[in-house]
């Protein structure tokens, strides 16, 4: 997972001086779930809805693309339900786990048209580190950082529509982040605990340099 952050940075470093860097801040929601593989039967997990937000750096890397990166806080995780059974949950069990996660990403972005609604697209991997872990359920919260992994790697990909006015430019995009690691500590051999997002964002950014 290291050999595409390689490659980014070297197009990064081989920029023009004359490229546009622009910076600023970005926030919404993180609608995340938890993956669990092979499914298990009697349990289920649906999606869960967060706050994500941090900042934003667009390195120019002509007129129609752009290197962003963009750490940023993100909640994940996802809730879950257990099904009725004859052994320990007899009325079935509901409950969540909240995982909040620093993440970065780096995303290469192409750009379309030139009037006042420009649309993009954007791809890219994304390291995320774990800052804590909670499982709830019957209304109690416990710590449940034994349960994953701190450290999270991915791929995003999504796209946006930018809105520029002068050295403004304010956006909205939506993005699908699919966690390619195995989050889930001590896990038996052929199972699997992924993370998935949808990310729906807003935001603004400001030219600093370039044309």
């Amino acid at each position: 997972m290291r050999q595409p952050f390689w490659i980014l940075a070297l197009l990064a470093a081989a920029v023009p001086s004359q490229a546009e860097t622009r910076v600023g801040v970005l926030g919404g929601l993180s609608l995340a779930r938890i993956h669990f593989s092979p499914d298990e039967p009697g349990t289920s997990f649906e999606t869960a809805t967060g706050f994500a937000g941090g900042a934003v750096v667009d390195v120019g890397l002509g007129k129609r693309l752009a290197l962003s990166f963009e750490p940023m806080y993100a909640r994940k995780g996802g809730k879950f339900t257990i099904a009725p059974d004859d052994f320990f949950f007899g009325e079935g069990l509901t409950g969540s786990f909240r995982l909040d996660y620093l993440e970065l990403p780096v995303l290469l972005k192409v750009r379309f048209g030139e009037g006042s609604v420009r649309p993009y697209l954007l791809a890219g991997p994304t390291a995320a580190y774990r800052l804590s872990a909670k499982a709830s359920a019957l209304g109690e919260t416990a710590d449940a950082k034994e349960l994953f992994k701190e450290w999270d790697f991915g791929i995003s990909a999504g796209a946006g529509l930018a809105f520029p006015a002068g050295k403004a430019s304010a956006f909205l995009e939506a993005r699908y982040g699919l966690g390619l690691a195995n989050v889930g500590e001590g896990v038996q051999e052929g199972e699997s605990i992924k993370n998935r997002a949808l990310l729906v964002l807003a935001g603004v950014t400001f030219g600093v340099g370039g044309h």
